[in-house]
């Protein structure tokens, strides 16, 4: 019996300049994760990898997590451990009529 895998996998097109910037996603079985479209490594430890990419950056929460290959030409970059989750970090510097009023 075939243990069972799971496999999500995200794509991302992002113009600039004129120029098209593709990135992917891929996660297999919650324990390697590939990504491509990765600008810079910005840290990382045993929990948690930051990274930035050319939709912002992005964190990779889990454990025993080490970078297995990454290829600063290419954006490319392998991780591998135990994933619980990746998300952009949302980092909105503009602030609302009121918010400038009332610093």
């Amino acid at each position: 019996m075939t243990p069972f895998k799971y496999k999500f996998k995200g794509c991302f097109i992002v113009q600039e300049n004129n120029t098209i910037t593709a990135g992917s996603i891929i996660i297999e079985n919650r324990k390697v994760i590939n990504l491509s479209g990765v600008s810079e490594c910005l840290g990382f430890d045993e929990e948690t990898i930051l990274l930035d990419t050319k939709l912002g950056k992005l964190t990779i929460k889990g454990n025993s997590l080490h970078i297995q290959n990454f290829n600063t030409a290419t954006g490319e970059l392998t991780a591998e451990g135990r994933i619980h989750a990746v998300a952009y970090t949302v980092s909105d510097t503009k602030q609302s009529f009121f918010g400038k009023i009332f610093r």
